[in-house]
């Protein structure tokens, strides 16, 4: 569970004096939750920091809240757009180039909103069989965190 668009200013979750801005987040309804049956342990919910940018007291926070924080290894970079030079070919380069086990490539959902450009989106089946082609397979963050 990250943050939607608009949820967080522009270029930072930081506000003056490094405190965050807002309130603290706090767990949200989540059907993957729904229906879980007593004496089985619940999956908690995954937040990612905006922006990647976290102190270790903001992960304390966040974990005590219940979420497990979840970083990634690669930023494809696709939401910046074809206005800003990118591309489908450099969002899969970008995938590729990094491809380490256990790798976590942060995509965007939607376009850009200045040129409407949806690279990730465009890139995602060249990404996938490339990655296979490489040997990779692909696991859900549940799996990846409970090992």
């Amino acid at each position: 569970m990250g943050a939607g668009p608009g949820q967080w200013p522009a270029g930072s979750w930081r506000g003056p004096a490094g405190q965050p801005h807002g309130r603290a987040p706090t767990p949200a309804h989540d059907d993957r939750w729904a229906g879980t049956q007593a004496g089985r342990q619940r999956p908690r919910p995954l937040f990612r920091f905006p922006f990647g940018d976290s102190t270790t007291h903001d992960l304390r926070l966040v974990n005590d809240l219940g979420y497990v924080a979840v970083g990634w290894t690669v930023d494809t970079l696709g939401w910046q757009g074809t206005s800003a030079g990118r591309s489908v070919s450099s969002v899969v380069g970008r995938v590729l180039t990094a491809a380490v086990p256990g790798e976590i490539v942060l995509m965007h959902v939607g376009s850009n909103p200045g040129d409407h450009s949806t690279l990730d989106a465009d890139s995602l089946p060249r990404v996938i069989s490339g990655l296979r082609a490489a040997g990779y397979s692909f696991v859900t963050l549940d799996a990846l965190i409970t090992g």
